[in-house]
C-alpha cells in the first residue's frame, strides 16, 4: 500500500522521533526498536519509488544524526542572549552541515533496502547494512572534520542507534567481544523481525516464510545473553586507585588542591592516581620541582605509586596531548599521544577555516594546533595492566579494543575534560552508555577521571559501581580486582 507524500513524510518523522527517544532517554531505550522497524516497514511496504525511499531515508537520517551530534554542540559559549545569537549562523554550520552529511549515509541505506524489498533475506540483510551505515557515518565525520592534526580514521560513534540497547543490562551483554557491532546487529534484527512480522498475514508463502524465519532468529538472539558469562576475578587483593573529579575553574575556592590531596593521605595509600585531562595538572605542577615536592609531601616514601595524567607536550616543534605514566620509584614509564583529537578545540578543520569567521573560531577553540598520535601503549603495574585513552578517544569503537587485543591491557582508563563541553549532562549520559559497551566488550573494568562531570567506575558486566557527585571536586577511592 503506497502512501501520499505528506503521510510518508509524517510517518518517517515519527520513526525518527521514536528512535531519538531511545537515544535521549534511558528509560525509553526500547522505542528505538519500533522506530527503526517503522523505518524498515515504510521502505518495504509504503515507498512507491526509490525517490520516495530516499525521502524517507533523508528524514530519518536527519533526525537520528542530528540527535546523535547534539551532545557535542555544547561547545558553544553560554553567555548573554546577544552573544548566543551571534553564534547562531556558526552553530548552524557546525551542526547542520555534519548532520546533513551523516544523513546522506541513511539515504543510501534506505534506497538499498527499498531495492532489496522483494528479497527473501532482506529482514536479515538489515544487519550488515545497518553496520555499514554506521561505519559510513563515522567516515563521513572524519572526512568532514579533516584538517592539519586530525587522523583520517572512523572514530566518532555518537550517532549509532545500537547504543540504545546498552540501557538494558540484559541486552548489553550482547556486546561481549564484538562491542557496538553486537548491539547494532541485535537492534537491526529485532526491528527487521517487527517490520516483517506483519507479513505473517500475507497469502504468499514466501513472505510468510520470511517473516517466520526472521522472528525465529530474533528470538534466538534475544536468548543469547542467558548463555554469556561475565568475567569473574579471583578474590585476591587488588589495585587501590584514587580517581580525581575536578571542576573547570581551577581558581575556585571550592577546589582546594591541598584538601583533595589530603584525602589520599587520610585513606589507605593508593597504588594508582588518576588525574583528568586538562590544564589542572599543569596549573598545580608547573614544573618538575613542584611535581617532586608533591610526591614527597603526599605519597608514601616506601611505596611505588603510579600517577597517570595528561598534559600538552611538544616534540620537535609538534604539539600533542599526551598521557604520561609516572612511577614515584622508577620515573616516567611510558607516554602516549592522543590519537582522536577533536575539531575546533584541538585542531582547526579545513572547512572551519573556510566557513567560520575568525571571531567565532577564536571564541570556540583556544588550543588549536594539536597533532594526532599514532601509537597505543599499555603499562603493567601491580596486579594489572593499564591502557589509557584521552577524552574523545573513548567515542571510538576500536581504540580500547586495540589496547586489549594488541597491547594486553586488562584495566581501561579514560582521562577526560568534558569541561570543554561545559560539563554537558547530555554528553555525560552518552559517555556512560558508550563506556558500558567498552567494559562489557573487553570484560574489563573501566575507570574515568573527569573535569566538570562525575568520575566513575564501570565493572565488566556494565554496571556503574562507583561515581562522584556533580559539582563537587572530590577523590573517588576504589579497589580494582587483580587481573594478573
Amino acid at each position: 500500500m503506497h502512501q501520499t507524500r505528506l503521510t510518508l513524510i509524517l510517518l518517517a518523522a515519527l520513526a525518527g522521533v521514536l528512535a531519538d527517544a531511545g537515544l535521549f532517554f534511558g528509560t525509553t531505550w526500547f522505542l528505538a526498536i519500533p522506530g527503526l522497524a517503522l523505518f524498515f516497514f515504510l521502505l518495504w511496504n509504503n515507498a512507491s519509488s526509490w525517490r520516495r525511499a530516499a525521502l524517507v531515508g533523508g528524514i530519518f537520517g536527519l533526525l537520528t544524526a542530528g540527535a546523535g551530534l547534539l551532545p557535542i554542540l555544547d561547545i558553544l559559549p553560554r553567555a548573554t542572549l546577544e552573544t548566543l545569537l551571534s553564534f547562531l549562523g556558526s552553530a548552524s554550520l557546525m551542526w547542520l552541515l555534519p548532520t546533513v552529511t551523516l544523513a546522506s549515509a541513511t539515504v543510501g541505506m534506505a534506497v538499498s533496502l527499498y531495492l532489496l524489498r522483494q528479497n527473501i533475506f532482506v529482514p536479515l540483510l538489515v544487519v550488515p547494512i545497518l553496520i555499514l551505515h554506521d561505519e559510513l557515518r563515522m567516515w563521513a565525520w572524519a572526512l568532514l572534520t579533516y584538517g592539519e592534526g586530525a587522523v583520517l580514521e572512523p572514530h566518532l560513534s555518537l550517532t549509532a542507534l545500537g547504543y540504545t540497547l546498552a540501557e538494558s543490562p540484559y541486552l548489553l551483554q550482547l556486546a561481549q567481544n564484538v562491542g557496538l557491532y553486537g548491539l547494532t546487529s541485535a537492534l537491526a534484527l529485532f526491528a527487521g523481525a517487527l517490520a516483517a512480522g506483519v507479513e505473517l498475514r500475507s497469502q504468499e508463502k514466501k513472505l510468510q516464510l520470511r517473516a517466520l524465519s526472521t522472528v525465529a532468529i530474533a528470538l534466538a538472539v534475544l536468548c543469547l545473553p542467558l548463555f554469556f558469562k561475565t568475567t569473574t576475578l579471583e578474590p585476591r587483593e587488588g589495585v587501590r586507585v584514587a580517581i580525581f573529579s575536578l571542576t573547570v575553574d581551577k581558581t575556585s575556592p571550592s577546589q582546594n588542591p591541598e584538601q583533595l590531596l589530603a584525602t589520599i593521605r587520610s585513606e589507605t595509600a593508593p597504588d594508582v592516581i588518576l588525574i583528568p585531562e586538562g590544564k589542572w595538572f599543569n596549573s598545580i605542577f608547573p614544573d618538575a620541582a613542584a611535581y617532586e615536592e608533591f610526591s614527597e609531601a603526599w605519597l608514601p616514601k616506601d611505596k611505588d605509586t603510579l600517577i597517570i595524567h595528561s598534559s600538552e607536550s611538544t616534540e620537535a616543534g609538534v604539539r600533542h596531548n599526551t598521557v604520561t605514566y609516572d612511577s614515584t620509584a622508577r620515573g616516567k614509564l611510558a607516554t602516549q599521544h592522543k590519537r582522536f583529537v577533536m575539531p575546533q578545540g584541538e585542531y582547526l578543520p579545513v572547512l572551519s577555516k573556510l566557513l567560520l569567521p575568525e571571531s567565532v573560531r577564536g571564541a570556540i577553540g583556544v588550543d588549536r594546533g594539536i597533532q594526532h598520535g599514532t601509537e597505543l601503549v599499555s603499562v603493567p603495574f601491580g596486579d594489572t595492566v593499564f591502557g589509557t585513552l584521552l577524552c574523545s578517544e573513548g567515542l571510538s569503537t576500536t581504540l580500547y579494543r586495540s589496547l586489549v587485543q594488541n597491547h594486553g591491557a586488562k584495566t581501561l582508563i579514560n582521562l577526560a575534560d568534558p569541561g570543554w563541553f561545559q560539563g554537558s549532562r547530555l554528553l555525560y549520559a552518552w559517555t556512560i552508555r558508550i563506556d558500558k559497551v567498552h567494559a562489557v566488550q573487553n570484560q574489563a573494568y573501566l575507570l574515568a577521571a573527569q573535569n566538570s562531570a562525575p568520575s566513575f567506575v564501570i565493572d565488566p558486566s556494565g554496571r556503574v559501581i562507583a561515581e562522584t557527585a556533580w559539582g563537587a571536586p572530590s577523590v573517588l577511592l576504589v579497589t580494582i580486582p587483580a587481573t594478573n
